[in-house]
């Protein structure tokens, strides 16, 4: 629940499905090790990844 306010506003950003980053973040926390408040950061470098090689974070979320 700690990542949520992260998960909202990256999902309303990227034009993403809410569950989709949801989903996203816990993978991320639990593969990564990344901390609640850290997340939104590693959200932001991702959205920054996709755009530069045309895979988006939205896409990422989803697949």
């Amino acid at each position: 629940m700690a990542f949520l306010p992260s998960v909202v506003r990256t999902a309303q950003a990227s034009g993403s499905d809410v569950t989709d980053i949801a989903k996203t973040a816990d993978a991320v926390g639990a593969q990564m090790k990344i901390r609640a408040e850290d997340m939104q950061q590693a959200f932001d470098a991702m959205a920054k990844a996709g755009k530069a090689g045309e895979f988006e974070l939205k896409d990422m979320a989803e697949y």
